[in-house]
């Protein structure tokens, strides 16, 4: 069987294309588990002598482990996508070796003494071998949009979480997802008294979303009689291994 390419459109964007295709699904798939409103909230024990009440949210549905497979093949195609740009970058002798470092690491920081900061000599020889005869102002550009430009954010900066959860799909470590409600807004009523009030932030599955006191009222409010409402964007936030949300 042979299969027909249109060789008209470079490699590396036929790879991002990919990519995208695969954010496309990876969106409606967490927009079909935000729309089921997959949450509730549930009290936490109330501080009766201070007429105190708290509630959280809790998810009561995780969401579809093929999200993981999703986010794994959109990483892996934008991730490809710049090894291939490399390689159009170098002449055909070199395509083998070529590729897009990325470095979370200033390789080439020097310290007080003289010496490099970093002391790994095979990774900069590696990052060098994949620049080799590249033009210099391509070289120049794949520096500027290195992540350790920006200091202690390197792992957060969109490269450095690109790389490092590529990483972790490709030696089979998946991602961390956490579920959870971002700057959620929260109603609370009882006895035909309303409250209202925004908790900010991401809030994720078991943290504490409302703690408040009631107006005193004879008999005085108990939790059963409370009816608190949280309305807000489901948020599925996705980490490395060892890495922040």
């Amino acid at each position: 069987m042979s299969i027909l390419v249109d060789s008209s459109t470079p490699s590396w964007h036929l790879k991002l294309n990919r990519s995208e295709e695969h954010f496309r699904d990876l969106e409606l798939e967490v927009a079909r588990y935000a729309y089921r409103k997959p949450f509730v909230t549930e009290a936490v024990k109330p501080d009766r002598k201070r007429g105190r009440f708290a509630f959280r949210i809790r998810f009561i549905e995780q969401p579809d482990p093929s999200i993981l497979l999703i986010l794994g093949d959109t990483l892996h195609n934008a991730r490809s996508a710049l090894d291939h740009l490399a390689t159009g970058l170098v002449p055909a002798r070199r395509r083998d070796k070529a590729c897009f470092p990325v470095q979370l690491r200033d390789l080439w920081e020097i310290n007080v003494n003289g010496d490099f900061e970093v002391a790994d000599a095979e990774a900069r020889e590696a990052f060098e071998r994949c620049v080799r005869e590249m033009d210099p102002e391509a070289v120049a550009r794949i520096i500027e949009m290195q992540p350790f430009r920006y200091g202690a954010e390197a792992p957060t900066e969109a490269m450095g979480i690109l790389v490092r959860l590529e990483n972790a799909d490709k030696h089979r470590k998946f991602p961390t997802l956490a579920v959870g409600l971002q700057d959620p807004d929260v109603v609370i009523r009882a006895r035909g008294q309303m409250v209202a009030m925004q908790a900010t932030g991401f809030r994720h599955d078991g943290t504490e979303i409302a703690n408040f006191d009631w107006p005193v009222f004879d008999p005085p409010i108990q939790v059963d009689e409370l009816t608190v409402e949280a309305h807000g964007r489901v948020v599925v936030a996705v980490r490395a291994i060892g890495g922040p949300f």
